[in-house]
This record gives structure tokens, C-alpha cells and sequence, in this order.
């Protein structure tokens, strides 16, 4: 295991056992699913930022695939689904999708790379709005609350990772 996973880990531990005290004492209230789904976020972003220009494809989109599973752990504490398992499909393939996207970015010449990822972005769209579990609006506004919601935690993730990087 190299030495940026093993910080990586000790850094997710820490922050773990940190929540646990603050939501013991009073201080914060997480639930533990969300609890999980912000470790496996912190995770995902720490492993492909400390991976990406490496020429480590798998370890790229295995981050990518646990941040992006990060959010879509939590996503039921911060919205309310009527059926929470109709987004494992769809969310399946967009993460997929996604996470081929950023190890594109990893290798801009490699276009096969970018091909599935489009297809599969499009397909997981396609799914999404096929099935009428969303309308093309509220598919929007939901993006956007996405967003509101875990920018602080991208943003702390971020520098955390910029100092891992030194």
C-alpha cells in the first residue's frame, strides 16, 4: 500500500472517530449513514487527487466510483426518494460513466476512454428520464440542492488532499 493511501486512511479514521465524539457529546448531529457516505466521499476524493497523474487508471476510477457512491449513500438524509432503490440503476450507470470520465482527464489521448464514458453518461440520462422517475425540472433543481449541500465538504476534502500532495 503506498504511503498516500495509508495517510489517506489514517486521516478518514480520524475524521470517523472525531464524528462519532462530536455526535456522542451533542456538539453535531450525523446520522451514520451519512457518517458513511461523507468517509466514502472523503476517501474517493483523497485517493484521486493523490492518484491522478500517476498512470494509475484502476485507482482513479475506483475513487471515483467510491466518492460519487459517497453521495449517493447520503443522498436519502438530504432528499426525499419515494422508492430510494428506483436510483440504484440509474445511479449505477452514471457513476460508471462519470468515474471513466475523470480517468479520461487522467490521459486526454486515450478516446476510447471518453467514448464509453459519454455513452454511459447518456445512457444513465436516457434511464433516468425513460423510467419517468424524474422530470426533466426537478432532475435540475436537484442538481443544484446536490451541490448547496456538499460543496463545504468538497471544499474541506479539497484542502485536506492539497496537503496530503506536499
Amino acid at each position: 500500500m503506498k504511503h498516500s493511501q495509508i495517510t489517506i486512511i489514517t486521516f478518514l479514521l480520524l475524521f470517523i472517530v472525531a464524528s462519532f465524539l462530536l455526535n456522542y457529546t451533542g456538539i453535531i448531529e450525523i446520522d451514520s449513514t451519512d457518517l458513511l457516505g461523507y468517509g466514502l466521499i472523503f476517501y474517493g476524493i483523497a485517493t484521486v487527487y493523490t492518484s491522478f497523474g500517476g498512470n494509475n487508471k484502476f485507482l482513479i476510477f475506483l475513487g471515483s466510483v467510491i466518492f460519487l457512491s459517497g453521495i449517493v449513500v447520503s443522498l436519502p438524509a438530504h432528499f426525499d426518494f419515494i422508492r430510494p432503490l428506483n436510483i440504484f440503476i440509474p445511479s449505477s450507470i452514471l457513476i460508471a460513466g462519470i468515474s471513466l470520465f475523470i480517468v479520461y482527464f487522467d490521459d486526454i489521448n486515450n478516446k476510447t476512454v471518453l467514448f464509453a464514458s459519454l455513452i454511459l453518461v447518456i445512457a444513465g440520462v436516457i434511464f433516468i428520464f425513460a423510467a419517468r422517475h424524474v422530470q426533466f425540472a426537478v432532475f435540475g433543481e436537484s442538481i443544484l440542492k446536490i451541490i448547496e449541500v456538499y460543496w463545504p465538504v468538497l471544499l474541506v476534502i479539497s484542502g485536506i488532499t492539497i496537503i496530503l500532495k506536499r
